[in-house]
Order: C-alpha cells, then structure tokens, then sequence
C-alpha cells in the first residue's frame, strides 16, 4: 500500500511528464480500463494524476489511452469528489464500446474535454447525474457521440462530431441543458432531443445530417442562432413538442429546411428582432413595419414563411442573422 505522501510526489511527477494539456496522440500512455464507484477509488492506481476532489483542486485523470473492448474505458457512478477528464483518447468495439459511463453520480462538476473518442458504440453515457459538463472533444465515428438518459444540467460545449452512424447528441429526459458551440458534420442525427424541456440549442454548426435539430416531445426548450445546412431535414418540432422558440437560425440548402406539428410553437422572436433566415435568393424586402405594410425594408421578408404543417415564421429574415457572422465558410 502506498503512503498518501508517496501517491502525491507520484501524480506530481506523472503529471509533470505527461504535460497533460494539449497532448499529441502519440504521447498518451496505455492503459486498461477504470472504474470508479467510490470517493476513494479516485487514485494514482486509477488514472489519477492531481487533485484532491474539492471544487478548486478536483481529481484529474488525464494522458491516458483506453481502450474500452466490448465494455466502458471509464466508468464513474456513485461519487461525490470533483473530476476532470481530459486530453485522453478512447476507443472500442463500435456494436458495443463506450469511452466514458457517468451514472448516478452526485458529483455536479464532472467535466471532461479535449478528449478523443473513436469508433465507440457510445463517446460518453451519462445517466441519473446532474451538471456534466462535456466540451472541447472530438466523436469520430461513433454510433452516438454524447447519451444522455434523465442527466439534467448537462453542457454540451465547443465538441466536433463527424460521421456519427446513429445520433451525434441523443438526449432523452434531460432537462435544463445547454448545447452550444459544436460542429456536426455528416451522419444521420446530429442532435435528437426526446422529453426534454427547457434545454438551450445554441450557436450549433451542422453540415449534410439526415437531420439537423430534432425534437420529440419537448418542450420549452430555446433554438437560436444554429447554422444548419445541407440536411435532408433542417429542424423538426414533432410529436407533441409544444412552447418551443426557433429565431435566428441559418437554414440553407436542405431538402426540406422544417417541420412543425403543433401550432404553439413560436418561429420569430416578433418585430423587429425578427425570425430565421431561409435561404432563398428571391425574397422581397420592400415593405417594414409589424403589418409588413408599411413602405422602406426592415430586413424583414414581406411575406411570412411557413412551416409544414402546424408553424409559421411571421418576420423570415431577409439576410444571415448579425449575430451569426456573413454566413461564409
């Protein structure tokens, strides 16, 4: 058994070595799967390499490659200590590997970033925990990228996902979220909300999804400022989704830019702040006013855009929202 002060001058010098932030693929160490389902188990032995799992020094497991097999790289359920994992790299079996299991954790900081996940069933499950926070990682090739399944509080930030087989982002009763910031390119969800409510869909870029934002009895929730493109279906709010606010958003060049079958949903954030840009090179700004029946442009189309089959944009934008940049590539 190794003394507390042993374990310390260890998870110093590995940290040292490792320089774990910002580390190439081919400085990460191997190693065999962890897992955690005790404040005590956070050690040198486990993957540990500094921290004491307060808020201001939590436990980092850091430099690490893991492969999951058929089972979980990492699996962290059952803790209360604060922990960051980052700049590790995990792969598996895509039918059934997951990189990362966060479940029924109280721990309301867990962070991982900066991270790699390849090839996996799932990136990272989280389950029956609270405030995850998931950013700055790269999913290629998964089946999902990020699961969640009645994980609240969870941010889901500044992540790339490419060639997602299934879902990029599937959430199911996760509530209060904000996702943010991510490119999602290719693959046939990019992010699929079932029976969440007030989660925040902010800032995604998505390229060529079979579709882009997905909502399934949802509700409440916010969509703003996402710039979605190239997709078979650019958002849907469906089956039951209801109190739902869509503005600001970039829809180009999809097959169909969205669908709507509830009426109480809202698509424009009112005059003058307007609604979505559409895309098309034909609209008409000739008119202003809340009646669009005022003479003088507003950057408001005159006529309202709708939304099969339950939805309509009464201020379309006449130009890519400002706050969203010129629309470049």
């Amino acid at each position: 058994m190794r003394s507390a002060a042993s374990v310390a001058v260890l998870c110093t010098t590995i940290a040292t070595i490792l320089g774990f932030a910002g580390m190439a693929s081919s400085d990460l160490v191997a190693r065999s799967p962890i897992d955690i389902s005790a404040d005590s188990q956070f050690s040198l032995d486990n993957g540990v390499i500094s921290g004491n799992g307060s808020t201001e020094s939590p436990f980092v497991i850091a430099g690490w490659s893991i492969s999951a097999g058929h089972g979980a790289a990492i699996r962290i359920q059952g803790t209360t200590a604060q922990f960051v994992i980052r700049d590790c790299l995990f792969t598996g079996d895509a039918s059934r590997g997951i990189g990362i299991v966060l479940g029924e954790s109280a721990s309301s900081t867990a962070v991982i970033e900066q991270s790699t996940f390849e090839n996996l069933r799932a990136g990272v499950f989280a389950y029956q925990c609270t405030g995850a926070k998931i950013e700055a990682n790269s999913f290629n090739g998964c089946w999902r990228g990020v699961d969640g399944s009645e994980a609240d509080a969870m941010l889901i930030h500044a992540n790339s996902f490419t060639d997602m087989r299934e879902h990029a982002v599937f959430l199911w009763r996760c509530h209060s979220g904000v996702l943010e910031g991510n490119t999602l390119l290719t693959g046939q969800n990019a992010i699929y909300l079932d029976s969440c409510h007030r989660v925040v869909l902010r800032g995604n870029r998505i390229r060529e999804a079979e579709r882009g934002l997905f909502l399934w009895d949802c509700f409440d929730c916010l969509l703003t400022e996402n710039d979605i493109r190239g997709c078979h279906l650019g958002i849907a709010l469906v089956h039951t989704s209801a109190g739902n606010a869509v503005y600001h958003n970039a829809l180009l060049q999809n097959d169909r830019a969205a669908t709507c079958d509830e009426s109480d949903n809202q698509w424009d954030n009112g005059y003058p702040a307007g609604g979505n840009f559409w895309g098309s090179d034909s609209v008409s700004d000739t008119q202003s006013g809340p009646g669009q029946d005022l003479p003088g442009s507003d950057g408001i189309v005159d006529l309202a855009q709708m939304i099969p089959f339950a939805g309509m944009d009464r201020y379309p934008l006449a130009a890519f929202p400002f706050a969203m940049g010129t629309g470049s590539e």
